[in-house]
């Protein structure tokens, strides 16, 4: 469970960067600061790959959970 933690986490953080993306990028186009949305689609770039990383994990840390708990009998 605590790779999934770990997912929502980068899931969140690179949510609050588009966010903050969408700011600058709704501002006039005179005021726009170019070098500061440069630097937030790098870290937009980087949440993306921390969070494909932390879901692959979290998908990995799934199985293993699923391979240890017994079979259950079925019913039908």
């Amino acid at each position: 469970m605590r790779a999934r933690q770990i997912a929502m986490e980068r899931c969140a953080e690179t949510l609050k960067a588009l966010g903050e993306l969408l700011e600058l990028h709704l501002a006039p186009p005179a005021s726009r600061d170019v070098a500061a949305i440069d630097r937030l689609n790098e870290r937009v770039f980087q949440g993306f790959t921390k969070l494909a990383t932390a879901a692959g994990e979290a998908r990995r840390e799934h199985a293993a959970r699923l391979i240890e708990e017994p079979v259950s009998e079925r019913v039908a």
